[in-house]
């Protein structure tokens, strides 16, 4: 989580409605638009937010965000997702130690709520190892 997590989650749950990265950065004070840009979707994967509207790009906080802004959540499952989301870009060796990676990564961010596209990237990561031949 970052400082500026908070400050985008209030907004939404202060508003109570769905709002578009636009609408959000234009209504926070202090948050640029790319940052709002770049965490409105990592906040989406953690299940702080959901996108309920993929073609306008509209989100709206969830119940587990609600908890968070409530402190009924741990920091410290925000940190382990936050670094797996983060390094998405695992390179296989020919040791297995890829696919091992690459398959924790997956186990790992199914439980941390990551969005099933993160998932699917993964998985695909994974699946393209194992057919490469590069386990």
């Amino acid at each position: 989580m970052t400082k500026s997590d908070p400050v985008l989650l209030e907004c939404f749950d202060e508003t109570g409605i769905a709002m578009p990265p636009a609408v959000v950065s234009y209504n926070v004070d202090g948050v640029s638009h790319p940052t709002v840009k770049r965490r409105l979707p990592v906040l989406d994967d953690h299940g702080l937010l959901r996108k309920v509207d993929e073609d306008r790009g509209y989100y709206r906080i969830t119940e587990r965000g609600r908890a968070y802004l409530n402190g009924e959540l741990e920091s410290d499952d925000f940190q382990r997702c936050e670094f797996l989301l983060d390094s998405r870009s695992v390179q296989p060796s020919g040791d297995n130690t890829g696919l091992n990676v690459l398959t924790k990564n997956v186990f790992l961010m199914s439980n941390c709520r990551a969005s099933i596209s993160t998932i699917s990237i993964m998985a695909a990561l994974v699946d393209a190892t194992i057919c490469n031949g590069t386990e």
